[in-house]
């Protein structure tokens, strides 16, 4: 897939700029986060691209994408001054990057960009594919049938699923190894959230594929679905035969482990008790919540204990009315738009920000630092207000 230049070079400079810090921002933050100069050198450069790509859409930027972010800014400011949240620097990075981003997701024009997205996916997955066999896990000294790279595999999700999606798209080699790459990247990361939220996806894109695609296309996924079941039933024996290939290079051997063990590799991990402590402090403080952060107060203030789920986590830092509305409000954004939208593009892209996003939290993390979340809502927009000027346009030849 060629990327199509539309606009002059100077334009799609300035949009591709925008896209990095934002789309890729954990991948921009990597690569300027190594010291104190590169990180100001960084914050100069996204403070510049921002100005400048809001300049150059002055007039075209959302009424409902501007208000929506106010008022999301504006509950969240009031509940920090309110309970007296700490201004950590979750909370800043919340504030000033996360929800902003928002109005981001509602500028950056998916369709015109796609390529530029899936080729920028594809070296992502490289770079972390190497970063993490040629020098993360050499440092690592934890043993391999632990080692639980979260973030690392977390990071990689939303650009893995665009390159399945450009897969079922195109169907070329090249998404084909990447998607492979990727797949074996998760399984080196040892932690089975990213794998279950790509796999989900996957079973997104081979479900419309049967449903749109003609007799050819259906039987070859009924192929690949056939290859992914002998995998599965021989799954121990490639997990006993990759065991040791994983351990000679302190890779993670955590998955392996759980199935050559004959555990559930959906086995929970003590999340239900997380749960019950969140429900009963939900319970406690049924009206206003205890406040963004303080389902870290429940579990010792360790900033790596929290709710482990994006709706009690929603509710216990809102109070059940405003968490509950809030919650309503977004689950309805994105199934309105998915249904309004005639784009094929926007309508993948609102499933893997959804999955990268909201299944996600459901399992881990914090919407306190998940861009995905934000950038969801934006592009939500983005697809209602682009099938409103579609309609208009149709009316208007009519």
């Amino acid at each position: 897939m060629k990327i199509k230049i539309k606009g002059t070079v100077k334009e799609r400079i300035w949009e591709w700029s925008f896209i990095f810090i934002t789309i890729f921002y954990s991948f921009y933050n990597s690569i300027f986060s190594r010291n104190v100069l590169i990180s100001i050198i960084g914050v100069m450069f996204a403070a510049i691209v921002v100005v400048g790509i809001l300049y150059k859409q002055k007039g075209k930027l959302s009424k409902i994408e501007i208000l929506t972010f106010i008022i999301v800014w504006g509950f969240s400011f009031l509940n920090i001054i309110f309970f007296k949240v700490p201004l950590n620097s979750v909370i800043r990075s919340f504030l000033f990057i996360f929800i902003p981003m928002i109005i981001a997701g509602g500028i950056i024009d998916l369709e015109k960009n796609h390529a530029f997205i899936y080729w920028v996916s594809c070296f992502y997955i490289i770079f972390l594919l190497c970063y993490l066999v040629f020098y993360y896990s050499r440092i690592s000294t934890t043993h391999h049938d632990y080692i639980d790279y979260m973030g690392f595999a977390y990071y990689a999700i939303p650009s893995l699923m665009i390159i399945v999606y450009e897969f079922f798209r195109k169907r070329t080699i090249i998404s084909f190894i990447m998607a492979v790459i990727g797949g074996g990247y998760l399984i080196m990361c040892g932690t089975r959230g990213p794998i279950l939220c790509t796999a989900l996806f996957g079973c997104f894109c081979m479900f419309m594929y049967i449903k749109n695609g003609s007799t050819k296309q259906k039987v070859g996924i009924m192929l690949l679905i056939l290859t992914g079941i002998i995998v599965l039933l021989n799954l121990r024996s490639i997990a006993v035969a990759l065991y040791p290939v994983f351990a000679r290079h302190n890779l993670s051997t955590r998955f392996f482990k759980y199935v050559i063990e004959s555990r559930n590799v959906l086995e929970g991990t003590g999340r239900m008790s997380i749960y019950k402590v969140t429900i009963d402090n939900i319970k406690s403080h049924p009206l206003l919540g205890t406040g963004l952060f303080s389902d870290r107060k429940l579990f010792g203030g360790n900033d790596t204990s929290y709710s482990h789920n994006f709706i009690l986590e929603i509710i216990n830092s809102y109070g059940i009315l405003l968490g509950c509305s809030m919650l309503i409000l977004l689950f309805g954004l994105v199934v309105q738009s998915y249904r309004k939208t005639d784009s094929e593009i926007y309508r993948y892209y609102i499933v893997i920000y959804f999955t990268a996003s909201v299944v996600k939290l459901m399992l881990s993390y914090t919407f306190l630092g998940e861009s995905t979340l934000y950038i969801l809502i934006g592009i939500c927009f983005a697809a209602l207000r682009k099938a409103g000027h579609r309609n208009c346009y149709y009316e208007y030849r009519r």
